[in-house]
């Protein structure tokens, strides 16, 4: 039967096209998305700053939150540097295959040339440090008291020499140095600037010691030392890295990002692979329907149930193998493609590379291929237990299709799209919302598919008068056409409806949610002016003379970080924590809309305030405790003073801002909110907020409608990130359109040839056939606007309290038009290939 099944390939290669285009595009996807999660696992970069030391031992940056629902915990990475604890470089020393243990502290600084910020995100380091890379001097001397050393790449933005003055800022302060020497070695992503011991201490601040890089002796090898340092330092909050993993150890922001990266690769995935599942269940159905009449004969002349099923195996295996093996190399190429992308987007780090292993082939290789086969055998199952001459006349017009299997399952994810709205609408908020209503229109899609037959052909009586009063003769060809072979009809429906509500549902879900983010930020401050800096921290003193500014009613200091509830158990966190303000209690009255309980001007110590919603989960209420982790792994102990409302799923905390600003790299507020007073010129307050500032450097003053405008343009950055990927999949169901279309055209041949012999011409065929596309069309896209709307009317109701989402309408014209214009051109295409033969020619051949 090989043999058979390899001649059976060669001769009829438009039979196996349909399915080869499915697997083949299903792959790759599926193989992109599977890249990008596995590099967000490994979360690999390579070392620059510790690229000479072989194992670095870095604060634990893993916590336990409680997983959503059950009694679960997960463990999340924290955003910044942990403290290594004191006594770790001491132990290190006494370790066999350790030369030295040198303790690493840093800090951000900013490089400043007059006004302006040059390097905003610089690093301190001291000098003692730079053999870790290794850095060299280039030219100059070490530094000394008063001066640094920069790397070749600083020197030349700033066109700096040794000798030169240089401005540093950190933490606020201000300071100038010289330039004592420029360092060669590294060419990494990071500006290093060293200092001596002191000067570092004393410019920066005491820090902690985040890292120890260990230098080996000679010949050690490093799996064996780090292996025996884990031993030494058993039971020690510390993470001991090797190889790549050293990159995170220099930039915690790789760790952090890289989780995002596996959640967007898991879920952008998850959603791909089912529709790759269904799309090639759906054409490998379609192609072994076409193939009826050639097996029947088969059976007729003689051949066993057996000889079909191993023949279609074959050819399957044979079709899968090919599309998965060349799907699974363009997938790993566009993975890469992709990574690239979204460090362009700033979704991804730069220093982070790409890794895909065995493990993804295997599972991308496998969606293709054993979805076609199980297709294959379910297909076949029912085409051998058949009688050949049954399946001689049922070819012709197909009708059966419904088999109780078929309507359980059904029913089954018919119900199950009934719970996601319900849950959608009535359990869950935020984040979690697009959880559950993301995955709605797939159930529903599946279940409109499996139930395709009647619901397309009752779509069709109501736009089948339509089609034959504008198109004539042609018009009711083709509805009748539609009538007759309603398991066709349904098969070219079926991905334009998939397509649609794929495309609507995802889409509007972004822009809704967007929407209400944006009406959200709007209701929760009442500032008038916001003045940020570029540094990450403002200076001292400046919220002070700002509030003397004539016109301005109030200011507060303000700082934006991570916190992760431990206590109470709040199973509905997300993995990447909340977002914690720090705000000045005793001015945010001012700039802040009041609370419903308690008093902002309360915030002072240990103490913070909470959402109402939030409040509520975690069962507090004021002067009750909430045990809260910083992303720098600081655990604090607070008492709730306030609540105030928020939009649902806007859950955030506030913290007094010392006590927030504590927990930042900078230690500084990087915020100053400022509320206009009620008959001040808005103009002029600019104005003289501007004049304020203007010996700050990299600090902005920008109204309401700016931030506005910033938060619009965040939100479109991220929105870019999930259309990126998310138009992938359109694409892909757009090309089962396509596909499907082409495929069910050029099967018609038969159908034309006789069409033809008893008096229609090529015009009259291809008519009918663009009038069949229109009304396959507007049946899947009824159906995919159906579907769509079991995703957006819940979450709209949920976000907005209206049943419509929110969103320019232009785009669902857009998706209209387009879905015409690609159907039409496809029928019209294959159609006239069909044709382009002689009559009799094209029914010797069939």
């Amino acid at each position: 039967m090989w043999r058979i099944s390899q001649r059976m390939l060669r001769h009829h290669r438009l039979a196996f096209i349909g399915s080869f285009v499915a697997i083949l595009f299903g792959v790759i996807l599926v193989q992109a998305c599977a890249g990008l999660a596995e590099t967000g696992i490994r979360a690999a970069a390579s070392p620059q700053r510790y690229a000479a030391a072989p194992v670095v031992v870095v604060g634990d940056r893993g916590i336990r939150i409680a997983a959503p629902g059950g009694n679960e915990y997960d463990t999340v990475s924290l955003g910044q540097p942990v403290q290594v604890p004191p006594d770790v470089a001491g132990r290190l020393s006494r370790v066999a295959g350790v030369a030295r243990a040198v303790e690493v502290v840093t800090g951000p600084i900013a490089v400043i040339r007059g006004s302006e910020v040059v390097l905003p995100s610089a690093v301190a380091l001291d000098w003692r440090t730079a053999e870790l890379a290794p850095y060299h001097i280039a030219a100059g001397t070490e530094p000394r008291p008063g001066g640094v050393v920069i790397d070749k790449r600083t020197a030349d933005e700033l066109g700096a020499r040794p000798g030169s003055p240089i401005t540093l800022q950190s933490r606020g302060v201000t300071r100038g140095f010289t330039v004592a020497g420029l360092a060669g070695g590294t060419d990494g992503a990071e500006a290093p600037v060293f200092f001596t011991g002191d000067d570092l201490t004393s410019f920066v601040g005491p820090a902690p010691v985040t890292a120890v890089g260990v230098l080996l002796t000679e010949g050690a090898a490093p799996e064996r030392v780090a292996d025996d340092i884990r031993t030494a330092l058993k039971g020690t909050a510390v993470e001991v890295l090797t190889g790549d993993d050293r990159g995170g150890a220099e930039s915690t922001q790789v760790v952090a990002d890289a989780s995002d990266l596996v959640a967007l690769g898991s879920v952008i995935g998850a959603m791909a692979a089912m529709i790759v599942m269904f799309l090639v269940t759906a054409m490998t159905g379609v192609s072994l329907q076409n193939r009826r009449r050639e097996l029947a004969v088969l059976r007729a002349v003689g051949a066993a149930p057996q000889q079909v099923r191993s023949l279609l195996l074959s050819e399957t295996l044979t079709v899968a193998t090919a599309a998965g093996i060349l799907g699974c190399l363009i997938g790993s190429l566009l993975g890469r493609w992709l990574l690239r992308a979204l460090t362009g987007l700033g979704f991804a780090p730069a220093q982070i590379e790409y890794r895909q292993s065995w493990i993804t082939v295997l599972i991308s290789l496998g969606i293709g291929t054993v979805t076609a086969t199980v297709a294959a055998l379910v297909g076949t199952r029912r085409i051998v237990r058949s009688a050949p001459l049954h399946d001689l006349a049922d070819t012709a017009v197909p009708r059966r299709w419904l088999s109780w299997p078929r309507l359980l399952v059904a029913l089954l994810f018919a119900a199950g799209g009934v719970a996601l709205m319900i849950v959608t609408m009535s359990v869950m908020e935020g984040e979690f919302i697009a959880a559950t209503a993301g995955p709605t229109f797939l159930l529903w899609a599946v279940t409109v598919a499996l139930l395709g037959p009647p619901l397309a052909q009752g779509v069709l009586r109501l736009v089948g008068p339509a089609a034959r009063a504008m198109a004539g003769f042609a018009g009711r060809m083709a509805v009748r056409n539609a009538k007759a072979s309603p398991v066709r009809f349904a098969a070219v429906v079926t991905p334009i409806m998939l397509a649609s509500s794929f495309i609507l549902s995802n889409y509007y879900l972004q822009t809704t949610v967007d929407d209400s983010t944006i009406r959200s930020h709007a209701r929760s401050t009442v500032a008038d002016f916001v003045l940020t800096s570029a540094t990450a921290a403002t200076t001292s003193g400046l919220a002070d003379r700002v509030r003397a500014v004539t016109g301005v009613r109030g200011a507060a200091e303000a700082v934006n970080t991570v916190g992760f509830v431990r206590e109470p158990r709040d199973s509905s966190q997300q993995d990447d924590g909340y977002i914690v303000t720090g705000i000045e209690g005793a001015h945010a009255a001012a700039v802040m809309t009041p609370p419903s309980a308690g008093s902002l001007t309360a915030l002072r110590g240990s103490t913070v305030a909470l959402t109402e919603r939030h409040a509520d989960r975690l069962g507090l209420h004021l002067g009750g405790t909430l045990r809260l982790t910083m992303d720098d792994g600081a655990d604090l102990t607070l008492q709730v003073v306030a609540l105030f409302q928020a939009a649902p799923g806007a859950d955030s905390i506030l913290l007094p801002v010392d006590v927030a600003a504590a927990h930042t790299p900078s230690r500084r507020p990087d915020t100053i909110l400022v509320r206009a007073a009620p008959d001040a010129d808005k103009d002029a307050l600019a104005r003289n907020l501007r004049d304020v500032t203007a010996a700050e450097p990299g600090v902005v003053v920008a109204d309401r409608s700016a931030l506005t405008a910033q938060l619009e343009e965040q939100l479109r950055r991220g929105s870019a990130v999930n259309y990126l990927l998310l138009g992938l999949i359109a694409a892909y169901t757009v090309i089962a359109v396509v596909n499907t279309l082409a495929t069910e055209t050029l099967r018609r041949r038969r159908e034309f040839a006789l069409q033809r012999l008893v008096g229609a011409d090529r015009r009259n065929v291809l008519l009918m056939v663009g009038v069949e596309a229109v009304l396959a069309t507007t049946v899947g896209l009824v159906l995919g606007t159906l579907v769509s709307l079991t995703t957006l009317i819940p979450l709209s109701r949920a976000l907005t309290g209206s049943l419509l989402p929110t969103g320019p309408v232009l785009t669902t014209a857009a998706v209209v038009a387009g879905a015409f214009a690609l159907s039409v051109a496809t029928a019209l295409t294959a159609g006239r290939a069909a044709v382009a033969g002689r009559p009799v020619d094209d029914l010797a051949t069939e």
